[in-house]
């Protein structure tokens, strides 16, 4: 505990206030927990995920430098030094983090306009040379969703509307076909979906800033749970675009006015 307590306050430094732990009553199906019962102390270090880390290359860095000063703290003795309220004052960890959060935005249903939460989270593929991709992304959650927080937070705070994206009207038969569109001119429009005909898998969850959909594919799922949904947030009071949704990744929009590029975030 006296090991841990330091180390949780070193990894401070690097990652300030994202250390936590789980509860440290006995699991009889836990492999750790069945080597402290055979008499051997153990210290479990798991890690989630962070921005702009997909191959976990800086999670690398960070579990090095733990147990590089886990090693030294035992070779040296120096957790003698540490109290036991170092460890004890380590958060609980909650399992309410996800990879998109919207709050505070308005769903239009009938005549009646909502203020909600959503939230999405996306299923992980690797592949056999050790490549990662993210496939689709699902709608986890709708409601109040204050206890829940998201690796990527748009904070709508009453202000931006969700309005569905539109496909466009022909089905393109390749890549390259869909290379000569206007895409910019397109997505600044309100036309984010693309249908293809044999369009790929990895093209289908691609983080890419438009929606490119098989034949069938239901083009423009609903705002709904389970659902993948394709939409823009966009200011009420002018209209503007501010953001587009695709696979439950965020596109920003530049400008203020809805006449500038939108590019994938």
């Amino acid at each position: 505990m006296r090991l841990i307590g330091g180390l949780a306050e070193g990894l401070q430094t690097l990652i300030p206030g994202q250390v936590a732990k789980y509860s440290d009553a006995f699991e009889p199906r836990a492999f750790g927990d069945n080597i402290t019962k055979w008499g051997t102390s153990t210290i479990l270090i798991e890690a989630g995920w962070l921005p702009g880390d997909d191959e976990k290359q800086t999670l690398r860095r960070l579990y090095f430098a733990t147990l590089v000063a886990a090693l030294d703290g035992i070779a040296k003795k120096t957790y003698t030094l540490q109290e036991v309220k170092a460890y004890n004052d380590i958060p609980f960890n909650q399992n309410h983090l996800t990879d998109l959060m919207l709050t505070e935005v308005l769903l239009q249903e009938g005549r009646s306009e909502y203020l909600l939460d959503i939230i999405f989270k996306h299923t992980e593929k690797t592949e056999p040379d050790g490549r990662t991709w993210y496939r689709e992304a699902r709608i986890e959650e709708m409601g109040d969703l204050s206890p829940y927080g998201g690796y990527t937070l748009l904070e709508g705070k009453g202000k931006w509307r969700i309005v569905a994206a539109r496909t466009h009207p022909h089905v393109m038969t390749s890549m390259e076909e869909l290379r000569d569109e206007p895409l910019t001119d397109l997505i600044l429009g309100g036309t984010a979906i693309i249908r293809m005909d044999q369009v790929s898998n990895n093209l289908r969850f691609a983080d890419a800033p438009i929606a490119i959909r098989r034949l069938d594919d239901n083009a423009n799922e609903p705002i709904q749970l389970g659902q993948n949904p394709t939409f823009y947030l966009q200011d009420k009071k002018t209209g503007a675009f501010r953001y587009l949704i695709v696979n439950g990744r965020p596109g920003i929009f530049a400008g203020q006015s809805g006449n500038q590029p939108c590019s994938n975030s």
